[in-house]
């Protein structure tokens, strides 16, 4: 093998060279008469099946156009964004509003309830009472 060869198959085998190398490596490789492995290799890639170059293009045009249908506007992102937090602070400021709400029906329920206990009682009646003894810890008080 010559040393050209050899240092290009090198370069092929790192993945350094540019088609134009890659088709001497071919031809040098196609015109070696004794049987070596990089030969066999190369004979071995040349007898596979290869896909017709229409296919190939059908395919890369059909993943083209599906990669376009997909993509969204650059403004999507911030404009949903934008939506998601004046979502979050109205429902907040809702949940705020529901508690001063409830407070105040509270309130409201209490002094309702407050005067219905009041109008239910009967009147009393203010009796006179009689003070006898008075002391510091003791008051003693008759009706």
């Amino acid at each position: 093998m010559k040393k050209e060869l050899s240092i290009l198959l090198d370069k092929y085998y790192k993945g350094e060279t540019n088609l134009e190398e890659e088709k001497t490596i071919r031809e040098e490789v196609s015109e070696m008469t004794e049987s070596d492995s990089v030969r066999d290799v190369f004979a071995y890639y040349n007898s596979a099946e290869k896909v017709p170059e229409e296919v190939l293009e059908e395919i890369f045009e059909s993943l083209e156009k599906k990669g376009k249908k997909r993509r969204l506007p650059s403004w999507i992102y911030p404009a949903t964004a934008a939506a998601a937090s004046l979502i979050f602070f109205m429902m907040a400021w809702g949940i705020h509003q529901n508690k001063i709400n409830r407070e105040q029906q509270f309130a409201l329920m209490e002094d309702a309830l407050a005067s219905v206990a009041n109008g239910l009682q009967p009147a009393e009646e203010e009796q006179e009472m009689l003070v006898l003894w008075v002391d510091e810890n003791v008051e003693i008080i008759i009706n």
